[in-house]
């Protein structure tokens, strides 16, 4: 394997590289479409996962890996035309959580492109402010982006330095319950 933080790419048998990486053997797209829940093969309800754990340890640089990864696999969507490249396969959108924040009140059709998102990765959650005001109005914007992903069972991915305990106080048992629910850790 040879890369960045930024950028992996593969050299000869990928699955061989993943293997060496993992430590395990596994098929990848296999592995993929199944924690993702693009497909009904999956066994597990799940279907995100939660990165966390003290500043420095890589979340962020496995997050970008990841989305390296699903780029490479170049895995297609059971609704994409067949004689169309555009759009076609799946990709991860990775944003940071202080972000979705500014968006909800600065461009919310982007906002709510990220709320309906195939494949999300939000990064440093717990950053951002739990509350936004927006002309008198008070919103929520992560609560809000989570609970639309969880009613839509869309593959989420969250990065954050909260422990547990700090996500439920933070957010609340409602999103807490969810995360549990929706997430693999």
């Amino acid at each position: 394997v040879i890369g960045s933080e930024t950028d992996i790419s593969f050299t000869g048998d990928s699955p061989a590289a993943l293997t060496a990486l993992a430590g395990v053997e596994f098929t990848p797209v296999d592995v993929l479409v199944g924690v993702a829940g693009v497909s009904g093969i999956s066994g597990s309800s799940k279907f995100g996962m939660v990165l966390c754990g003290g500043c420095g340890n890589g979340k962020t640089t496995m997050l970008k890996a990841l989305r390296n990864l699903i780029s490479r696999l170049q895995i297609r969507r059971p609704t994409a035309d067949p004689g169309s490249s555009y759009g076609a396969c799946y990709g991860l959108t990775i944003v940071d959580a202080l972000q979705i924040a500014q968006l909800c009140k600065t461009n919310h059709t982007k906002y709510l492109e990220l709320v309906q998102d195939d494949m999300l990765a939000i990064d440093d959650l717990g950053t951002e402010p739990v509350e936004v005001m927006d002309y008198g109005n008070i919103i929520t914007p992560i609560i809000d982006l989570l609970t639309k992903r969880y009613e839509a069972q869309l593959f989420t991915i969250v990065t954050t330095n909260l422990d547990p305990k700090d996500i439920r106080k933070r957010y609340g048992d409602r999103i807490a319950d969810r995360l549990n629910e929706m997430m693999a850790k």
